[in-house]
């Protein structure tokens, strides 16, 4: 396997990238500034996938299922997961170093579907290297992360998706459309929440355990802190519970769960955001979540502000909220809104219910198309659909900062924190500001054209 050149430039600074921010807003489609058909002289879109784990590797599959993509490469730090290139029939190139890819092959798009902590690093790169990217939810690891890849979507002019797949299905469209359309009346408070408790309330010891065969353990911490490998305590899945790699049960079911609150409801950046329960140790995010945010209200809402409220773990809802669900229809994870006339309830990966259900006998619910999530991904590329993809990163930026301010709170329990999203800045509390962003370790940061030119 060639070895990538390790001539790597320094991280854009804070400034350069908050100039074209501003406050955090839901932005209009674009279309791609730059013409597939100039970068792929086979005039098939040219794939590549970081990440063929669980997730990562359905990403793949979906994308390359497309009848216009090609799978030209692929990288995962662990071979082990060559097993499903294998069973595919898919014979690429497969490299431990997702920098590899930029130096050797030539590409249209990339999926990046690693652990939340490598989710920036890489999708800068590519946008900066002008490939269009298929960014795995939350679309950064820290908040500072969404806002540049918002700002690099945004300079670049190039297709971009987040992995938020069900934001694309009937049910959570339909339920964006009932509170658009004010079925409930004006929404007083909402609800949002997940029994899954990614979180461990033990610090992490020092203990180390022989590293697998085939697991490149230096390239999967990656960015991020470079802590001794323990068994099935970080590689795979748990990585979710650790503060270095992941981002607890709000960042990862909190953009799934939270979008169709922050599309319905036409939501922009909190003003303030305050956490009830916090981590109880520095390495581990909390096993129970319940946090309070404040957004400015809008004409879909009964105030000028709105409450909108995240409970995880053994933390749910209110006995009074939970009391307006009839005991068949009550799940586990999902939304609820408190509208002037009636509550909607939305389950997770399941249709809308109007609630009291007698009071809105014969109402007529939208009626909608399909999408596909990841076909729309390349229907923007080659020119076949004009308006962006539904979680473009002009959108899933700004949604996505919101929820990892709520696991920022959680560190400072207690503490209302005030939210200053033009200056991407908590302003009342200078201590959370350094968990806005990571310093990426040496060898680890992100490309550009000097960074990954040349072919080895």
């Amino acid at each position: 396997m060639n070895t990538m050149r390790r001539t790597h430039t320094p991280q854009r600074n804070r400034r350069s990238f908050l100039k074209a921010g501003g406050a955090a807003v839901v932005a209009a489609p674009f279309i791609s500034k730059i013409s597939w058909g100039q970068t792929s002289p086979m005039q098939r879109v040219q794939h590549v996938a970081v990440g063929l784990g669980s997730q990562g590797w359905r990403d793949c599959k979906e994308i390359v299922s497309h009848e216009a993509v090609t799978l030209v490469a692929a990288a995962d730090v662990d071979s082990r997961q060559r097993a499903n290139l294998e069973r595919s029939g898919q014979d690429v190139p497969l490299y431990h170093d997702w920098r590899e890819i930029f130096a050797n092959e030539d590409f249209d798009s990339i999926s990046v579907s690693t652990p939340d902590h490598l989710h920036g690093v890489i999708g800068l790169s590519a946008l900066q290297l002008g490939k269009h990217v298929y960014g795995e939810k939350p679309l950064g690891g820290r908040i500072l992360e969404c806002r540049q890849l918002a700002d690099a979507a945004r300079e670049t002019g190039l297709v971009t998706q987040m992995g938020n797949q069900l934001a694309s299905s009937l049910q959570e469209r339909m339920s964006v459309e009932l509170l658009r359309a004010g079925a409930v009346g004006k929404i007083k408070r909402a609800h949002a929440f997940s029994h899954k408790n990614w979180g461990d309330d033990r610090p992490t010891s020092e203990q180390s355990d022989p590293i697998p065969e085939g697991l490149n353990w230096n390239l999967w911490c990656g960015p991020a802190r470079k802590r001794p490998y323990r068994e099935r305590y970080y590689h795979p899945g748990h990585w979710r519970r650790r503060q270095d790699y992941g981002t607890g049960c709000l960042g990862d079911m909190g953009c799934h769960i939270w979008n169709p609150l922050y599309r319905g409801l036409g939501l922009t950046a909190p003003i303030s955001v305050r956490a009830e329960t916090g981590v109880t140790n520095p390495d581990n995010w909390a096993t129970k979540e319940h946090v309070r945010y404040v957004f400015p209200g809008n004409e879909l809402t009964e105030a000028e502000t709105i409450e909108i409220f995240w409970y995880s773990g053994k933390i749910q809802p209110p006995s009074e909220v939970l009391a307006k669900v009839p005991e068949k229809l009550r799940v586990p994870q999902g939304s609820i809104y408190e509208g002037t006339e009636g509550t909607l309830l939305v389950p997770h990966g399941s249709r809308p219910f109007l609630l009291p259900m007698e009071d809105f006998t014969g109402y007529q619910y939208p009626k909608l198309e399909p999408r596909d999530h990841y076909h729309e991904f390349i229907d923007c590329i080659i020119g076949r659909q004009k308006e962006a993809p539904i979680s473009n990163f002009l959108y899933a930026g700004p949604a996505t900062e919101s929820v990892l301010l709520g696991c920022v709170a959680s560190l400072f329990p207690g503490e209302e924190l005030e939210w200053d999203a033009e200056g991407c800045r908590v302003s009342n509390l200078e201590a959370a500001n350094a968990h806005l962003s990571i310093e990426y370790r040496e060898g680890h940061k992100i490309l550009d054209k000097g960074s990954a030119s040349g072919k080895s």
